[in-house]
């Protein structure tokens, strides 16, 4: 927890940083607070907020899950009626919108907006869930960066217990954006790497043997969001380092090379790709801004 800490702190100070240039630079003031994932559903773009202030541990109720447009204006930033701390991950099953809180998944109605369920993971020792995605059978993956875990949850079992399972993998470095593949039924991890350094992998998951294999050629970083275009190509968002020097990258799966697609981003985090308009949402969370890349 140590190294979680300090890589918190870190972040807050960056920001701090950041929003000292830009008021200098006088950039106007963004709609969006410290936002950590995107995800484009045919319901409509959602956006999750970590809060005004960066503390993506902190039980404060100043998350938020706005609905944006196509352009990235915000329709209602607190579009949800349910109280949330630090909002990260997001995946959909039906009409229900799930999202990660800190050591907890909530359940959120796309109809009426309200919370339908929850389950806790505190007795995993958690307390940096991140990244959600869904497979084809309708069970939530959810990657635990602090502890370096991959977690399976059925929201359809009653019991917490009965509900969350840690995947039988070994520990990963800090594993954040999750990518599901359907046709071969497994997953695409980035990791963020540990102890403030950019160690951090891009690794391939089969979920039936639990076989796990870092991508060869495409090196390490401070990896966060992750998407499959195709069979042979990634996107993928590298924060590099705690200042405005995060990139978007392309990579190519067969030889793990990549090619920089945007550059200068503070805090890329966890984006959302649209296959209809070849564009990227990332959301720049220690600019509180969101940057929409086309990537044709």
């Amino acid at each position: 927890m140590k190294t979680l800490y300090t890589y918190q702190a870190l972040i807050f100070v960056a920001a701090a940083s950041l929003c000292s240039a830009a008021m200098a630079d006088e950039k106007a003031v963004q709609s969006y607070s410290s936002p950590e994932s995107v995800l484009l559903t045919d319901k409509g773009i959602f956006v999750s907020n970590v809060g005004k202030k960066l503390q993506p541990q902190s039980k404060d109720a100043d998350g938020a899950i706005s609905l944006i447009g196509e352009d990235g204006h915000v329709i209602s930033r607190d579009y949800f009626d349910v109280t949330l701390n630090a909002p990260k991950g997001m995946a959909v099953i039906d009409d229900t919108l799930y999202v990660t809180d800190i050591d907890r998944v909530v359940g959120i109605s796309l109809i009426t907006k309200k919370k339908v369920y929850e389950v806790s993971l505190k007795d995993k020792s958690v307390g940096f869930l991140n990244d959600l995605a869904a497979d084809k059978d309708g069970l939530l993956y959810a990657s635990a960066t602090d502890t370096g875990d991959i977690f399976v949850i059925d929201p359809e079992k009653d019991s917490d217990n009965a509900q969350v399972s840690r995947l039988a993998i070994a520990k990963l470095p800090g594993p954040n954006g999750l990518a599901y593949d359907a046709v071969t039924h497994s997953l695409w991890i980035a990791s963020f790497g540990e102890n403030n350094e950019p160690n951090g992998e891009i690794g391939h998951l089969n979920l039936a043997s639990l076989n796990y294999k870092p991508l060869q050629g495409a090196g390490h970083g401070m990896f966060d969001g992750i998407a499959l275009v195709n069979d042979n190509t990634l996107l993928i968002s590298d924060w590099v380092g705690y200042e405005k020097v995060g990139l978007l990258k392309k990579i190519d799966i067969q030889t793990g090379e990549s090619r920089t697609l945007a550059s200068q981003m503070g805090g890329p985090a966890d984006f959302s790709y649209s296959a209809k308009t070849s564009e990227v949402y990332m959301p720049k969370m220690m600019e509180s801004d969101l940057l929409i890349i086309d990537v044709k």
